[in-house]
């Protein structure tokens, strides 16, 4: 795992805002918050994930990913990382070096916008934390949600 560093980072921003029109908000309304062009499902979460629901989360991941995936958690550090580390990552730490708090994101949205997805935007996992929902990109991602949907705790958003 390691830190994106600013440039890179802004890049992925960039993308996100101006390709696939991130437009975050406080609110509880429903809105368009993204626009994904790609084949993609929503669902609502019913309830925060336990670990055990993140271990099942990062397994997907770890199957269907064929490279590294950045985290990106709104507003604070976005992360590279590999799926078969996520188990020995510490999710938060002092960062000397900065002399702040790190942390990393689960896949929950849990009072922040995450996003999880590999380079290539095949697949991913976008978290909006006020609506309680998830858009799952990837065909064989989809997939796994959908056999799972029990074991999340998750509904379907028709759109």
């Amino acid at each position: 795992m390691r830190i994106i560093e600013d440039k890179e980072s802004q890049v992925l921003w960039d993308t996100i805002e101006n390709e696939y029109c991130f437009r975050p908000c406080c609110t509880k309304d429903r809105y368009n918050w993204i626009v994904l062009p790609m084949p993609h499902k929503k669902y609502s979460l019913k309830e925060v994930w336990s670990e055990t629901t993140e271990k099942l989360i990062n397994s997907f991941f770890e199957e269907l990913a064929e490279d590294n995936l950045f985290a990106l958690n709104w507003q604070h550090d976005g992360f590279v990382f590999s799926p078969i580390e996520y188990n020995t990552i510490n999710f938060e730490y002092y960062d000397k070096t900065r002399e702040c708090n790190v942390y990393f994101p689960t896949y929950y949205p849990n009072g922040d916008y995450f996003f999880f997805f590999d380079k290539n935007y095949k697949i991913g996992l976008f978290g909006h934390p006020w609506l309680r929902e998830v858009l799952v990109l990837g065909k064989k991602l989809i997939q796994k949600f959908d056999s799972n949907t029990k074991e999340l705790g998750i509904l379907e958003i028709k759109e």
